[in-house]
């Protein structure tokens, strides 16, 4: 029967947003109030810390290299890299660079004769730590240093390093962390691949890799290869996101977000039975009660968080399917559904939800509300504070308070902006 209903609903086109209707938009006696009176709004009891952005700015957009899986994983190799590319600093800059560039083309080359062999290919390519110092401390030592280390901060990829006052200090900090998850994080993904198949990638970028011009197209784009080739390649499969997302993106530059109680319905994916179901009937009934909550008026966008999680081989993003149902059967408009399609469970939701958020400009002071059903709600808040705070070293909320069954109160936190490639399909 559900099956029908998306076929038939599939036929009728969405309506536009209408963020002047003050009955629905939190207007006097506004409709949420009618109907979700137990969602108001009210203060965490222990208080709510202010928030930090440490400099970080929505509504920027990352470079565009072609790499999106690197971009992901490894920002601030990607922003150093393209930008010492285009910007000629690089390729027409310092005889220094030959230092640092030299040795791992001689690598690369030398890995092209391993036939594959995991050890004979890392000790070739001899990324040491020493290696790695010499490459962030000459990174670091370039006019174009305090720039590159501002527009760090501004991305907000490391947050957890941008307490640091100085650009350049962030800068060499960062890029050394993303040198070093290259090496010990990402190169692993190559070998996932048989020896035959790492053996034609190495040589095959072997025989190109001087026309990406530096030591940083070197290992990072391997890894990368490898990834694509093992269909580990996720976190990049709907990038640019700010694309995919633009009509979300270019209403929530002009909205007035005091207007509604909650600045979100955060909905999480769950996986369906198999291959050939797009949308499991858990993921269907919560987008269900989200559905409701946003024709009420809770708040100006339903977020649909997951990715490609299960089963094995599963050619759709949770994400992608919810913001289909969510449109198709309940005529939400696109431009009312930010679509996260990388989170792998509900402790990612809550963290990459953030992330969305803060990039579109959601006031921090404002809470968001995950909306699930019960069952999966009861880990909500303790059971994912404790989770997270012991895998990432911060929860992903400054505060949270439960305000229904199904339904959890959160306010942002800048400490989910920090990139981590330990899950290299949703960093």
């Amino acid at each position: 029967m559900r099956a029908l209903v998306l076929l038939l609903a599939g036929c009728t086109a969405t309506t536009p947003v209408d963020d002047t209707d003050s009955d629905a938009a939190g207007g006097p006696q506004a409709a949420w109030e009618r109907a979700f009176p137990e969602l108001a709004p009210v203060e965490p009891s222990a208080g709510l810390p202010p928030f930090d952005g440490r400099g970080f700015r929505p509504f920027l957009i990352p470079p565009d290299s072609g790499f999106s899986v690197l971009e992901r994983n490894l920002p601030a190799i990607e922003l150093v890299r393209v930008d010492g590319i285009l910007g000629g600093w690089w390729t027409d800059g310092p005889e220094v660079f030959a230092a640092i560039d030299q040795p791992s083309f001689d690598g690369l080359t030398a890995a092209a004769g391993c036939a594959g062999e995991r050890v004979c290919v890392e000790d070739a390519l001899g990324w040491t730590d020493a290696f790695l110092d010499t490459v962030a401390d000459t990174v670091a030592a370039q006019t174009q240093a305090a720039d590159l280390g501002a527009r760090i901060r501004e991305r907000g990829t490391h947050y957890d390093l941008a307490a640091e006052a100085d650009d350049v200090r962030l800068l060499r900090e960062a890029l050394r962390r993303d040198l070093t998850h290259a090496r010990d994080l990402l190169l692993p993904e190559l070998f996932r691949a048989p020896a035959s198949v790492v053996d034609q990638i190495i040589n095959d970028h072997e025989d190109t890799s001087r026309k990406y011009l530096s030591v940083l197209s070197t290992v990072p784009i391997l890894a990368v290869r490898g990834m694509y080739a093992t269909g580990r390649d996720e976190a990049g499969r709907f990038e640019p996101l700010h694309a995919t997302n633009g009509d979300v993106w270019t209403r929530a530059k002009s909205i007035d977000w005091t207007r509604w109680p909650y600045t979100a319905i955060v909905v999480p994916g769950a996986p369906p039975a198999d291959l050939d179901t797009t949308l499991s009937p858990e993921a269907a009934a919560r987008c269900d009660l989200a559905a409701a909550r946003f024709k009420a008026g809770v708040a100006p966008f339903i977020v649909t968080s997951g990715g490609y999680v299960s089963p094995p081989g599963v050619q759709y993003a949770e994400g992608s399917q919810m913001a289909r149902y969510l449109r198709d059967v309940h005529g939400v408009p696109e431009a009312a559904v930010l679509v996260e399609p990388y989170a792998r469970d509900l402790d990612a939701t809550v963290r990459n939800a953030t992330r969305r958020l803060l990039e579109i400009g959601a006031p921090p002071g404002r809470p968001a509300l995950l909306t699930t059903d019960t069952a999966q709600s009861a880990r909500l808040p303790d059971d994912v504070a404790a989770s997270t705070e012991a895998a990432w070293g911060y929860t992903p909320w400054r505060a949270a308070v439960r305000r229904s069954p199904t339904d959890v109160a959160f306010w942002l936190t800048g400490a989910a902006l920090t990139i981590d490639p330990r899950e290299v399909r949703d960093p």
